[in-house]
């Protein structure tokens, strides 16, 4: 079982707080465990596998429109005041995972690279990401943010520290044409 907490849906999936996850935890974690792998008087072994509904999806990746490739991003993510904490603002690099939808007000492309895009969540008692329909209009259908890149600059996997843009490559090109 700790395996299987660790690695939740490959690093995509987190446990979620509603009761029905509570409850199937619970009935997981049951204290009283078999002696052996055939015992099934205390606890069936089907009751281990019930974590599964405890867990939600929360990656979200971001994907270049023009390329159609999975590219990093800065993202704000804004969480929403509760009884035990205030409003809290953060940021993230895409991939990442979400907080629970719940808890979540906005999340806000950032950074000089991309167009700015500001998504504001509504709490819903749904599950984050529905079937990936594309007719769907969630902006996080099947964990997958579309983004643009502002023309002239370079994604972060091209240039990390953001030294270059397409004009400074373009004559690199053409000086090391020149030198030959």
């Amino acid at each position: 079982l700790a395996i299987g907490f660790l690695f939740l849906g490959g690093g995509t999936h987190s446990f979620s707080t509603s009761n029905s996850a509570i409850a199937a935890l619970l009935i997981t974690l049951y204290p009283r465990l078999p002696t052996g792998p055939n015992d099934n008087r205390c606890h069936l072994q089907a009751f281990r596998h019930l974590y599964v509904i405890a867990t939600e999806p929360r990656r979200v990746q971001t994907v270049d429109v023009d390329t159609g490739l999975p590219v990093y991003c800065p993202l704000e993510v804004t969480v929403a005041e509760t009884e035990y904490y205030d409003e809290t603002n953060y940021c993230d690099v895409t991939p990442c995972l979400l907080p629970e939808r719940s808890v979540l007000k906005n999340v806000r492309v950032c950074g000089p690279r991309y167009w700015p895009q500001l998504i504001k969540i509504t709490p819903e008692d749904k599950p984050w990401w529905r079937s990936g329909d594309k007719t769907d209009p969630d902006p996080f259908n099947g964990g997958v943010l579309y983004i643009k890149r502002k023309v002239g600059s370079c994604s972060y996997s091209d240039d990390p520290i953001g030294c270059q843009s397409l004009l400074s490559r373009a004559m690199h090109e053409v000086n090391v044409l020149l030198h030959f």
